[in-house]
Parts: C-alpha cells; sequence; structure tokens
C-alpha cells in the first residue's frame, strides 16, 4: 500500500531520478573536458535546458526537505534533519547560478568580454564551491544515518550507503561523472523509501 503523507515527495524523487541524468548526459556530451568546460559552456546560453536546470534544482531541494521531515516522523536525528537543510541551500546556491545565465542573455551585446568573463569566474566559484561543500556535508549527513542504522528501514541504510558512495566520488573529481548513476539508483531507493507504509518497510 501507499503512503499517501509522503507521495508527493516519492513521485519527485522518481521523476528527479529520470531527468537528472538526462540533463547531465547532454550537458556532458557538449564537451569532453569535463564539468567546468561543460558549465561553461552552458552559461553562454540561455535556452530550455536552463529550465530543467531549475527545475532539478527545485526537486531536489523539495526532496532533501521532504526526507528531514520523514526523518522527523520516525526517530530523533536532529543533527542530520540540520544537515539536510544546509544541503538543500547548497543545491539552491548551486543553481541558482542560472541567474548569471539570465544576466547575460538581458544584457547580449552590450556586456563587454570583461563583464562576461567575470560573470563566468564568479559561477564557477559558486559552482565549485557548493558542490565541494556538498560533497563535504553529504559526507557527514550520509555517515550520521548511518550510525542510526539499526533504528531505521533497510531502504533508508541503503540510501545512506550510496549518498556515502556518491560523496566521495564527488571529492575524487575525476570519478564525480560517476554519479550520473548513482544519484538516479539513490533516488529511486529513496522513492520506495517515501511512498511505502512504515508498517511495511522493514526495521533492522
Amino acid at each position: 500500500m501507499l503512503n499517501r503523507d509522503y507521495l508527493l515527495p516519492g513521485i519527485a524523487a522518481g521523476l528527479l531520478a529520470v531527468i537528472f541524468p538526462m540533463y547531465w548526459i547532454s550537458v556532458f556530451g557538449e564537451t569532453l573536458d569535463g564539468l567546468g568546460e561543460a558549465l561553461k559552456l552552458d552559461l553562454q546560453s540561455l535556452n530550455f535546458s536552463d529550465l530543467v536546470f531549475v527545475l532539478i534544482g527545485a526537486l531536489e531541494i523539495y526532496v532533501y526537505l521532504s526526507l528531514r521531515k520523514a526523518l522527523k516522523d520516525m526517530f530523533d536525528v536532529e543533527g542530520v534533519r540540520i544537515l539536510l537543510c544546509v544541503l538543500a541551500v547548497l543545491v539552491l546556491a548551486f543553481h541558482a547560478t542560472v541567474l548569471c545565465d539570465v544576466y547575460l542573455a538581458v544584457a547580449g551585446d552590450k556586456a563587454s568580454n570583461d563583464v562576461i568573463e567575470s560573470i563566468s569566474i564568479i559561477a564557477m566559484a559558486v559552482s565549485a564551491g557548493s558542490l565541494g561543500l556538498y560533497a563535504l556535508v553529504g559526507l557527514i549527513t550520509a555517515a550520521l544515518l548511518l550510525t542510526k542504522r539499526h533504528g531505521m528501514s533497510s531502504l533508508l541504510t541503503v540510501f545512506s550507503i550510496l549518498m556515502l558512495l556518491m560523496c566521495i566520488l564527488q571529492l575524487t573529481v575525476i570519478f564525480a561523472y560517476l554519479n550520473v548513476f548513482l544519484f538516479p539508483a539513490a533516488l529511486l531507493i529513496l522513492m520506495v523509501f517515501f511512498i511505502k507504509k512504515p508498517e511495511q518497510i522493514e526495521v533492522i
């Protein structure tokens, strides 16, 4: 049976699991020089992909805040709940770089090369900084969740393990691209966690 209290977060997690890899695979497909060059290339235009980028950010924030609420309903992990809020803020900061696209699109030819270069540097710094902090905070969040594994569902334990692995890969930078596949897998686990009736969840 479905847990209707968390049906919308479950749908959001499932939708994000589909959109996320499609978006980033298409972005990486435009360049072979890594995430930095891909973001720089995307910054030079304002199109439908930027709308998808915003949607991904909104869905991810909603999923983290919903997980925060779900954890409150299950057991007392106030530290984890605070870290989930921090993750949501970092996701917001990363996806807010779309405002640079908007500015450059509005400014058009009026923007000098120096201004464009400065905005690109700011956007890249915010992106790199928020992604790096996200990996660190996510690593701590996953580790704390795993310390509570005896009091939570096996689904949440699997999600925590995947999140831990994702953050380690993110910190390596070189292998961060693997998260295009790992993150959707973690989201699908989270989707089942959200929509499954609590009494049907195995507690170990």
